[in-house]
């Protein structure tokens, strides 16, 4: 069979006590792979530990629940297709050739840019991005925020 080259892993030579590994004890445990699991972890492998091993200490911080703020965020793409819905729960009502939307009583406190302005709002809101206070404001409506954060929110 000279020509054929068998994988090392093939270990089905007939007849023969060490299957072309040598001497007996080679190839019976993973002596080629520094050992099995975690053996040598805190000696031969310690260097492969300190570089790859993860599992050591506390990574990264968790932020007490207290501190975390939850955004409820809307565009106002969706303030154009459901307008007719906001005026149904009561948050929205018509006050001459504006909108008046409250959007904190229906549970965002975020107004965010994505979307065309195809009407005039008068929206109340705890937080809302620049942008979408600048679209708002150059078709004829205003933006009413209750509360300033850091960031592009005003």
């Amino acid at each position: 069979m000279a020509g054929i080259k068998y994988k090392k892993n093939r270990g089905k030579y007939r007849g023969s006590r060490t299957n072309g590994w040598g001497r007996q004890a080679q190839h019976r445990g993973s002596g080629s792979n520094a050992g099995h699991g975690w053996t040598g972890g805190l000696k031969h492998m310690w260097t492969w530990v300190v570089r790859y091993g993860t599992w050591f200490g506390r990574h990264g911080f968790h932020r007490p629940l207290q501190v975390v703020k939850k955004v409820n965020a809307i565009d106002i793409k969706t303030i154009e297709t459901r307008l007719a819905d906001f005026e149904k729960a009561g948050a929205a009502t018509m006050k001459g050739s504006q909108h008046e939307i409250d959007l904190g009583a229906l549970g965002y406190n975020k107004l965010l840019s994505t979307g065309r302005v195809n009407g005039k709002y008068s929206i109340t809101v705890e937080m809302a991005s620049a942008k979408a206070i600048e679209k708002i404001s150059a078709a004829g409506g205003s933006v009413t925020v209750t509360a300033s954060s850091d960031g592009d929110d005003q």
